[in-house]
């Protein structure tokens, strides 16, 4: 609201002079648009003290002033007395200036103004100037403009700084779509004034090569490149209509929907991948959409930059920052700070101060985080109440793949407490999300159909190749299964198979085939063409953790492109037209073979439009507008995911079924499932598997599901912990699942004496990045025992304390390491794993002759060195020592495997 005192204190001290370069430039604006001022009535509502309506008094135009504030009003007489030149001066609420006849005035303008109200009250300023304005008549206003960045710099800086003297103020991106309430005819708008922008620079200490530097790049462009530059002020030339004017009291104005459409609430994304990669993905996919849809979006790389500052310059460094922000498609694109740096290259973390400044730098609505990553959890947490900030988990993935970083896991079970709802992308998802987070939507990839809708010329790859196409777009990465598409070009030797994008894996086998085709990573604007140009398209990934919870993307760009779709199986696939899912090879194989000797399918447009980013968008947008009122009917939701699962026989929908009953609570139907199926699901995610038997306190399932997904070097921890007993292999099976709190709060019922469970906990913590809570576990080991049981928790812990800049442990740790009795057996089991067997059997036979380990771990080593003389060859030597290890340990479980295998 326009705050009467503010202005009336500012005119008394006489805050503005004569004549600036503030006044020159507005001055030369309205002789711009009016060409000549002489004899034209012209009002200024909202005059101030009338400086600018003087200079346009005295080159013939016949003036009015009108003000709110008896004191401007007061000064302005004054100043037109002084210079012997008459006009009106009226002391009125320009929102109402019921004195004034209607089409009364040529011009009617203001500068400095409509940025001190909010929308609804712009817009009743804005119609009551329309109507004191004669039928074709000249409304111009002059604003602060948003889009000047070095304007937002300074004016926050002062507000921060508390030397902001103009109260309310509220830049403007725009006044379309005012105007158009209004009913105004908005003939031009653009920017002036780049040059007055750098003035606010000044009121930020130790700015001035700042300054200097943006006055050489603007003198360095071109005149034409110079009018393109966003300039302090913001100009609005609007036209009266030749039709009688209409008074706001006999119109209904939605003035909700208005402000939603004209603020600019801002959304800040925190990415996954960078906004310049070569595929377009959901992150960049959903900005440009927020963007379309009047969001003011800043997206964050998933990249980190240090800022160099110092201690008196950590603010204009921000703001350098900030100034440097990359804008494409209306989006601002950044890499996220982690730390700031002074001269003495001394590191201070600033992530969540770097956050808090984002929103305020580019804030003017409401404020949202959208992030892809649970990494941000502390430092949002910081700012999220402080500021009113909304935070979104965006959960594209399950991120705990079983044998990727667990260490995660326990990270984003903390974020999904935290933030006020959480996305996920399909239904897999949303069984595990929703467990922590009611507040839970489910919103599917999609495709902007525009993109595929031309008929695209053959891509030159493609132009000489003769037979079928069989087509891939998308990474190459390890869920991606080789062997399968080699089978696939063995066996039909006349089809093209095309695969275009980013090779992340070894791919000799691939290359070995003269009908594969691996054409690299291409710009997303290409893709079209080359799907358009494909006969069919697949989707060939093997059934991991990973891939059982993803919604692929190019299933839907593929029906954009007219095509089929044939994938392995995938649960988010199930029931989608043109999709065809292959449980085998050989019925890959048949399947695209019956498709090809079919027409393209290109009837899928009613499909497509129920699946469009821009249908996306929309459904997010309403899920965080209701967030508070928003209720997810949980048990409705999964009872539809399983009546679609129970119409298939696929192994993954079983195990899917199996854990959809768990959470509704039907235990016993859950543990039939597994019960019947468990030979054929136990090679499915280990995650929900470990999850359910830890759930329901099966023993026996956790050890087969562990045994069927872990190393060899892996296994041996795992008979160590059977043997202490059933708490500690729940406790080892949580830290696999990432439930830390829980594998801590079994740990504690423990003896405090064992230094493996402690150790263990602690490596888990260290892992992710938890070093605090890692080093106060180690310690206490350390000092009750004056070692670690393992070689790995040493040298994590040495890690640990030459992180936080304990010296003098680090060195008497590093002593302690050199003397280690385990040090000869984790260097033959790192050798091992590493498939050094010449040299592990060298280490693994020096520590047959430790006198300090255990039967059981001889018997370990005895079986290892089996793997290594057999991987070389050597089956006799192999032998004798399982036959070793089963002297010392009569159920070795890996020993007994293996000479199982050796047998004939």
């Amino acid at each position: 609201m326009f705050q009467k005192d503010i202005w009336d204190n500012l005119w008394k001290n006489n805050q503005y002079s004569d004549w600036d370069e503030g006044a020159q430039t507005v001055y030369e604006v309205l002789a711009k648009e009016l060409q000549s001022f002489q004899n034209k009535k012209i009002l200024e509502a909202g005059s101030g003290t009338g400086r600018i309506s003087l200079r346009l008094a005295i080159e013939g135009a016949n003036t009015t002033l009108v003000d709110f504030s008896e004191v401007a009003i007061r000064q302005a007489k004054e100043r037109f007395s002084t210079s012997n030149i008459d006009a009106d001066f009226i002391v009125s609420d320009i929102m109402n200036m019921a004195s004034i006849p209607d089409n009364t005035y040529d011009v009617v303008w203001n500068a400095g103004v409509l940025e001190h109200f909010d929308i609804a009250q712009q817009l009743q300023v804005l119609q009551e100037m329309k109507r004191i304005l004669k039928p074709n008549g000249l409304l111009i206003t002059i604003n602060p403009n948003a889009n000047c960045i070095t304007y937002q710099i300074g004016k926050w800086f002062m507000e921060r700084t508390e030397r902001w003297a103009f109260g309310q103020e509220l830049p403007i991106y725009t006044l379309q779509e005012v105007c158009k309430e209004a009913k105004l005819e908005l003939i031009n708008e653009y920017s002036v004034g780049f040059r007055q922008s750098l003035d606010f620079l000044d009121a930020i200490p130790n700015s001035t090569n700042t300054r200097l530097a943006f006055e050489t790049w603007y003198d360095a462009l071109p005149i034409e490149k110079q009018q393109e530059v966003n300039g302090y002020l913001l100009v609005s030339i609007c036209r009266k209509a030749n039709t009688d004017s209409q008074s706001l009291q006999n119109g209904t104005k939605d003035y909700i929907t208005l402000r939603e459409m004209n603020e600019k609430d801002t959304i800040i994304i925190l990415s996954s991948i960078h906004f310049t990669e070569d595929l377009w993905q959901r992150p960049q996919q959903f900005a440009e959409q927020f963007t379309n849809k009047g969001y003011r979006v800043i997206y964050i790389n998933n990249k980190s930059a240090t800022v160099q500052t110092n201690v008196q310059s950590e603010t204009i460094s921000f703001c350098n920052y900030f100034l440097n922000a990359k804008k494409q498609n209306g989006i601002y694109i950044l890499d996220r700070i982690d730390y700031i740096e002074d001269s003495n290259q001394n590191k201070k973390f600033i992530q969540n101060e770097f956050l808090r400044q984002l929103a305020v730098f580019f804030g003017g609505g409401k404020t949202r985080v959208i992030s892809y990553l649970p990494d941000f959890h502390t430092s949002l947490a910081q700012i999220k109440n402080q500021y009113s900030i909304e935070i979104y988990y965006e959960c594209v993935d399950e991120i705990t793949g079983f044998h990727s970083n667990k260490a995660i896991l326990a990270k984003e079970n903390d974020f999904l407490k935290l933030v006020d709802g959480v996305i996920v992308t399909s239904k897999t998802l949303f069984v595990h999300k929703s467990r922590q987070n009611n507040k839970c939507i489910l919103i599917p990839n999609a495709v902007n159909p525009d993109d595929f809708s031309q008929d695209f010329p053959c891509p030159i790859e493609l132009y000489n190749l003769s037979g079928p196409i069989v087509g891939y777009v998308g990474a190459i990465a390890n869920w991606f299964d080789q062997e399968l598409v080699c089978k696939l070009a063995q066996n039909n030797p006349e089809w093209n198979i095309i695969l275009v994008g980013t090779v992340y894996v070894n791919i000799d086998k691939m290359n070995k085939h003269n009908n594969i085709h691996i054409l690299g990573r291409k710009e997303y604007h290409q893709i079209p063409a080359f799907m358009k140009h494909f006969d069919v398209g697949i989707i060939p990934f093997k059934t991991n953790d990973l891939i059982i919870n993803t919604n692929p993307i190019k299933f839907f760009e593929y029906l954009a492109a007219g095509i089929d779709t044939i994938a392995t199986p995938m649960p988010e696939l199930i029931d989608e037209p043109y999709c065809h899912l292959a449980h085998s090879a050989e019925e890959f194989e048949n399947i695209i073979q019956n498709l090809l000797k079919k027409r393209r399918q290109k009837e899928c447009n009613h499909h497509l439009k129920h699946h469009t980013w821009e249908k996306r968008i929309e459904d997010i947008i309403s899920f965080i507008n209701n967030i508070d009122t928003f209720e997810s009917n949980r048990k409705q939701i999964l009872n539809n995911f399983l009546h679609g699962y129970k119409k298939h026989e696929m192994p993954i929908l079983k195990l899917l079924s199996a854990e959809i009953y768990h959470e509704l609570n039907e235990i016993k139907q859950a543990q039939n499932i597994i019960e019947v199926n468990l030979s054929e699901l136990i090679t499915y995610s280990p995650f929900i598997q470990l999850y359910l038997a830890l759930e329901w306190d099966e023993i026996e399932y956790i050890n087969a599901v562990l045994e069927q997904h872990e190393s060899s070097k892996t296994l041996l921890d795992i008979w160590h912990w059977q043997k202490k007993g059933d708490t500690y292999l729940k406790i080892y099976a949580l830290t696999k699942i990432g439930d830390i709190e829980q594998a801590l709060s079994l740990a504690g019922s423990l003896p405090i004496h064992d230094i493996s469970v402690q150790e263990a906990i602690a490596n888990f913590y260290y892992d992710q990045n938890q070093y605090i809570e890692a080093c106060n576990l180690y310690m206490n080991v350390y000092r009750h025992y004056n070692k670690l049981h393992t070689w790995e928790g040493a040298l994590k812990f040495i890690s640990i304390t030459q992180k936080l800049g304990h010296t003098a442990i680090t060195a008497e740790l590093s002593n302690l390491i050199i003397n280690h009795e385990t040090c000869l057996s984790n260097t033959f089991l790192d050798l091992y794993e590493g498939n050094h067997y010449q040299e592990a059997i060298h280490i693994g036979k020096e520590c047959l002759q430790n006198q300090f380990i255990s039967n059981s771990e001889l018997a370990d080593i005895h079986t290892l060195l089996a793997q290594c003389y057999q991987k070389n060859s050597m089956e006799n030597l192999a032998v004798n020592h399982l036959k070793k290890a089963l002297t010392l340990v009569p159920n070795h479980h890996l020993a007994i495997d293996i000479i199982n295998q050796l047998k004939p």
